[in-house]
């Protein structure tokens, strides 16, 4: 969580919201989702922030923040950016005379609709390594797809030899 320009830790499970307060608000609320719709809902939250977590575990402090995407129909990631520098303004500033190395604060923002994510899913189950290899890689993807450069192109040329072994 951001507040006022710092990072503050918080603990995932405080973010998460119980079963029993989400079926609660959606009955106050007027809304017609069934009991089964919620609990699959709050499901499917909580393994995201599973994966959510042990992303960033992984990417460390070269994102923000993951998420999931609302917006991404075709691409697996994307990048957003959170606060008040816009990725573009990145580019625009490091191209400056006197580079402040300004950064925006990247969120890596995963399509959880894509058939990639079903891989993601499955190797965080069962192989952490894997996890981290297409993490890193969909890191990178989003790096190319924003027109950033590669942090390391030589792991990234490796990072795919191992994909394909």
């Amino acid at each position: 969580m951001r507040l006022h320009g710092k990072e503050d830790k918080v603990n995932i499970s405080t973010q998460s919201t119980t079963l029993l307060d989400m079926l609660n608000s959606s009955s106050s609320t007027g809304k017609s989702k069934s009991a089964a719709d919620s609990y699959i809902d709050v499901l499917i939250q909580n393994n995201n922030l599973r994966y959510q977590q042990k992303m960033k575990e992984v990417l460390g402090d070269k994102v923000f923040d993951v998420r999931p995407s609302k917006r991404l129909k075709k691409h697996p990631v994307c990048f957003a950016s959170d606060g008040d520098i816009s990725i573009e303004m990145e580019k625009i500033l490091s191209q400056m005379p006197n580079n402040q190395e300004v950064k925006a604060d990247k969120v890596l923002e995963v399509n959880i609709d894509h058939k990639v994510f079903g891989a993601l899913k499955s190797a965080l189950i069962d192989n952490p390594d894997d996890f981290a290899l297409f993490t890193k890689l969909l890191y990178d993807q989003a790096r190319l797809i924003e027109g950033l450069s590669i942090d390391d192109p030589v792991e990234f040329s490796d990072n795919i030899w191992k994909l394909m072994k």
